[in-house]
């Protein structure tokens, strides 16, 4: 189970970064990713450490189920370089350049508290009781997760300035490249 954080940036104008990076080099495409990768990794490590500060919300919640020892246990998130992906100018739709994904599936307690009743409204009297619960728990939260979101709104401007800084450098980087020529 993962649970993703997406900062946007205009589509079009990646779309064009990217293919004028690709028809210049490859490598200056790579090194982009590289950089944003090593540039944000941090920050999502911070994002996982505050999101796993959360205490559990419910009794029984930190225990293991029986028939599936894993499915409620509350455990900490986990991001890894590699849940961290740069994709630019990939697609007109999805304006995403930077997608972080918290592992969660030893921590599938905490997934299922933090993203309960955002879809719907709970399965049966159970699940609205259970959303309801949480809800009264962890009030105040309008979207996103109660715990993830609520972790990563704080460090959203920073991660969008350093992402638009990491990108400005490759632009004159680049720039710097081509006049060289």
């Amino acid at each position: 189970m993962a649970v993703s954080f997406r900062a946007e940036v205009d589509a079009q104008d990646m779309a064009r970064v990217n293919r004028f990076l690709r028809d210049v080099d490859k490598t200056i495409v790579d090194e982009l990713r590289s950089s944003m990768k090593a540039g944000i990794f941090p920050i999502a490590k911070q994002i996982a450490a505050k999101a796993n500060s959360f205490q559990v919300p419910m009794s029984g919640m930190s225990r293991a189920g029986v028939r599936k020892p894993n499915r409620t246990q509350w455990g900490a998130l986990r991001v890894t370089p590699s849940k961290i992906s740069v994709t630019p100018g990939k697609s007109k739709r999805n304006p995403n350049l930077v997608t972080i994904k918290f592992d969660g599936t030893k921590a599938v307690g905490m997934v299922i508290a933090d993203q309960a009743g955002t879809k719907t409204r709970g399965n049966g009297l159970r699940g609205q009781f259970f959303i309801e619960r949480l809800n009264n728990v962890v009030p105040g939260w309008q979207r996103g997760g109660r715990y993830l979101y609520r972790a990563f709104m704080p460090y959203q401007p920073y991660v969008y300035r350093l992402g638009e800084s990491i990108l400005q450098r490759w632009i004159a980087k680049t720039n710097r490249e081509l006049e060289s020529r």
